[in-house]
């Protein structure tokens, strides 16, 4: 037990909702919070994890596949917040539809999880492709919470790459078409583009 607590520690850094207004420009403010974290996970912490990650999405995991997580949670900084239901629904399409077709052509295994604070709940919760988080993601994966989508991509190798940001696609698709990730580096030059994008 003391194994599986200190392997999903890796994971965790301490963040806190606050209950101000809801930024939903991608502004300076917006852009300040992507944040993209690097790990190599050792075979057992890997097998620990991928283990997890199938108990609680209830998918069962090809472990010489890479594995794709999007993740929808409440956060301060969230474009889609106060959007009307009809563009809302539009940009769940979106993602179901992109990372379908990005992982598909990479042979990667795609997780949709949602938490239950997720501004979007009762979207997503209709929607087949979606699994509600048990919690385990929130505490041992996605723990800050500033913005209210993020991704993960884990290598059979133990290599993982989180991000906190929307419109992300971009950065998956890089991940998964390049078995080199220079322990994050190759990732740089487009999370810089994405900040600088007016």
């Amino acid at each position: 037990m003391k194994k599986i607590i200190s392997v999903l520690l890796i994971f965790i850094s301490t963040s806190s909702y606050s209950q101000k207004k809801i930024n939903t420009k991608a502004n300076s403010e917006y852009k300040k919070h992507f944040k993209g974290l690097y790990g190599k996970l050792t075979p057992e912490a890997y097998k620990t994890v991928i283990d997890s990650l199938q108990l609680h999405s209830e998918i069962e995991l090809d472990k010489s596949k890479k594995v794709y997580v999007h993740f929808q949670q409440k956060g301060d900084n969230c474009i889609m917040y106060g959007q009307k239901e009809s563009s809302i629904e539009f940009v769940l399409s979106n993602i179901e539809r992109i990372s379908k077709r990005v992982t598909q052509n990479n042979q990667t295994q795609r997780l949709l999880i949602f938490n239950q604070n997720s501004f979007f709940k009762e979207h997503l919760k209709k929607r087949i492709d979606w699994k509600l988080d048990t919690g385990f993601f929130k505490r041992n994966i996605f723990t800050e919470d500033t913005i209210c989508q993020a991704f993960f991509v884990l290598k059979p190798n133990g290599e993982f790459y989180k991000f906190y940001g929307s419109d992300h696609f971009t950065l998956v698709k890089v991940l998964l078409e390049n078995e080199e990730w220079l322990e994050g580096v190759i990732l740089l030059g487009y999370i810089s583009r994405i900040k600088s994008r007016k």
